[in-house]
């Protein structure tokens, strides 16, 4: 079963012998005795800035570059956290939450003048 929010998630839920089930209610699953949960999101890796200039948004999440940089989206947002001047692309904080405007990121990639507010 396919759910689609921005990101499609497949949860598949299955009695103990392995025939699967479905189970959703009220956007909550629920797993009762004899049922096990398996949840899968698959990744989506944007190897180059081109897959990363084709995203149909201005604002990029960390999960979204983490690949064309070869680290971890949560080595991106701890370093946006704690000093995001020293990942040299902008980026916009939202409490915990890590948005990167796709012009700043793509310039910064392209090796050009990166405009910080």
């Amino acid at each position: 079963m396919e759910i689609g929010y921005k990101q499609a998630i497949r949860i598949t839920i299955r009695e103990k012998s392995g025939r699967p089930i479905a189970v959703l209610t009220d956007s909550k699953i629920m797993a009762g005795n004899g049922y096990e949960v398996e949840i899968e999101r698959p990744e989506v890796d944007y190897a180059t800035l081109e897959d990363i200039e084709k995203i149909d948004s201005p604002i990029l999440l960390p999960r979204q570059i983490a690949g064309y940089l070869k680290c971890g989206q949560y080595s991106i947002n701890c370093q946006a956290m704690q000093d995001p001047s020293k990942l040299g692309f902008p980026v916009i904080m939202t409490g915990s939450r890590v948005k990167i405007p796709k012009e700043g990121f793509v310039n910064f990639c392209r090796g050009k003048e990166v405009k910080r507010s």
